[in-house]
């Protein structure tokens, strides 16, 4: 398995899955800046697919109330906040030639609602982000995604970025997302047909570049 997105996964390839790739996501984001307009994080919500939500949530509901409360959610939502550690969050983000370090992710937790999980988490910057005297953050660009195939990433339509200061406030900052390419009718019929615990052949692994979901960012000038 290339990826845990929790403990259940174990037990994975008991489930009937025929394809690739094996979990789907809708996924929202916001970039917080600080006071200064210096780039500190990225605020995720990610949507998974009812076939995860039901395999993960198997024996969560405790009480028995048919429903699953964040409390009971709450171990699995850190195993997905640490499993995802070893892909790098899904988020790339990079100014210029340099690639700004992660801290310690945080306020990681989990919502069921309509049959659908969704996980809410933050990824801080360890050092803010400051933009370039002369460009801004012309250089600076956020990329979402899973390198390998094995989620499928994609944002939402309505409203799938966000800016805002620290404090929760509006930042002047605009943010513009380039979506991932769709895949073409044969590449996804080919995919379709390679089990969970093959790979992917190389002449059908789609490229870093169309999976990707590219977020940059304007900010004014102080």
């Amino acid at each position: 398995m290339r990826f845990l997105l929790a403990i259940f996964f174990l037990c994975f390839s008991c489930v009937s899955i025929n394809a690739h790739p094996h979990v789907w996501l809708q996924a929202k984001a916001t970039l917080v800046f600080n006071v200064n307009n210096h780039f500190v994080g990225v605020k995720h919500v990610w949507q998974f697919d009812e076939g995860f939500t039901a395999f993960a949530t198997q024996g969560l509901d405790e009480n028995g109330d048919g429903a699953f409360s964040r409390e009971e959610l709450s171990e699995l939502a850190q195993v997905n906040i640490e499993s995802l550690k070893d892909f790098e969050y899904f988020t790339f983000v990079q100014m210029g030639e340099k690639d700004p370090e992660y801290g310690v992710p945080n306020d990681q937790y989990l919502v069921h609602e309509n049959g659908l999980l969704t996980l809410h988490f933050t990824l801080p910057m360890k050092e803010p982000v400051k933009p370039d005297d002369k460009k801004g953050y012309q250089d600076l660009t956020v990329e979402v995604f899973d390198a390998t195939f094995f989620v499928d990433v994609a944002f939402v339509d309505k409203e799938p970025i966000k800016t805002q200061i620290s404090d929760g406030s509006q930042s002047s900052c605009s943010a513009n997302l380039q979506r991932r390419k769709d895949l073409n009718p044969i590449q996804n019929q080919l995919l379709s047909q390679i089990g969970p615990d093959e790979d992917i052949p190389e002449d059908l692994q789609p490229e870093v570049g169309d999976l990707s979901n590219t977020i940059r960012v304007s900010c004014p000038l102080s």
